[in-house]
């Protein structure tokens, strides 16, 4: 019965990560710190050198065989339980964040950003475009999976807002094509909202 914990997944582009410290600390010994350039996911690009079983997963997979030691800055393989690892969620708008993203759920055992780029070992200067090589990018479908996301977890006014943003970065190929798939979540309040307010007027 128990249900196996989700571990929610941050990654990065290269030199992008966050960097902890507190407000007394004097910047320049936090950018002397030899921990500055560690971060989880680096860490995990790491550990698919030293372990061939490592090679064989997703990001998301990575943590159900493998433990991230904090002290040490590590990840050791998995003696006990289970976890399920979730990618956090970024919106379309992010660019190439989002398109590292879309290519970490397929991509298995990197060991550098570049591999996360390479496709049929051809290797691609950006994520959008080894997107395009997976045949990710051919349909709007990215857009659709993004709204659909951030249904689970943001308000129809967010969604709406989001549908906005995609559309003015003049991205989607075909706009009406997502609008027909997402129109239904976009939607989802207003017939409530519309009744919320004629009740409120006819109390006047």
């Amino acid at each position: 019965g128990r249900k196996p914990a989700v571990e929610r997944l941050y990654f990065h582009l290269p030199d992008q990560h966050n960097v902890l410290y507190e407000d007394h600390d004097d910047i320049d010994d936090v950018l002397s710190k030899p921990t500055i350039s560690d971060s989880k996911f680096l860490a995990w690009m790491n550990t698919n050198k030293d372990f061939d079983e490592a090679r064989n997963l997703t990001y998301s997979q990575f943590v159900s065989k493998f433990v991230y030691n904090k002290r040490n800055r590590s990840w050791q393989p998995r003696k006990k339980g289970y976890t399920i690892g979730r990618l956090i969620w970024v919106p379309p708008t992010t660019g190439e964040l989002f398109y590292l993203r879309m290519m970490l759920g397929s991509c298995k055992g990197p060991t550098s950003f570049e591999d996360i780029r390479t496709v049929a070992n051809i290797q691609y200067p950006t994520y959008r475009e080894a997107c395009f090589a997976m045949g990710f990018l051919q349909d709007d479908r990215e857009y659709v999976e993004a709204i659909k996301e951030a249904k689970d977890w943001g308000t129809t006014n967010y969604l709406r807002k989001l549908f906005v943003l995609i559309l003015l970065t003049g991205a989607m190929s075909k706009p009406e094509e997502v609008w027909n798939q997402c129109w239904h979540w976009l939607a989802d309040d207003i017939a409530y909202q519309y009744t919320k307010s004629t009740i409120n007027s006819g109390r006047l």
